[in-house]
């Protein structure tokens, strides 16, 4: 959600977790990006997910 501009918004599919179970997703106190798997990026290509910051 942006305050500024409410025609932004970020959803999530959580249709891949199971019926009665909750997912936790901690978010770390940096700033960064988000990489995506299979992305082809400016440091080279990624085909499995990673930890940004050591975490």
């Amino acid at each position: 959600f942006n305050v500024t501009d409410t025609s932004k918004v970020v959803a999530l599919d959580v249709s891949g977790v199971s019926a009665a179970t909750t997912r936790t997703l901690v978010v770390p106190d940096a700033d960064g990006t988000i990489a995506l798997e299979g992305a082809a990026t400016d440091v080279g290509l990624y085909t499995k997910p990673f930890l940004l910051g050591g975490m």
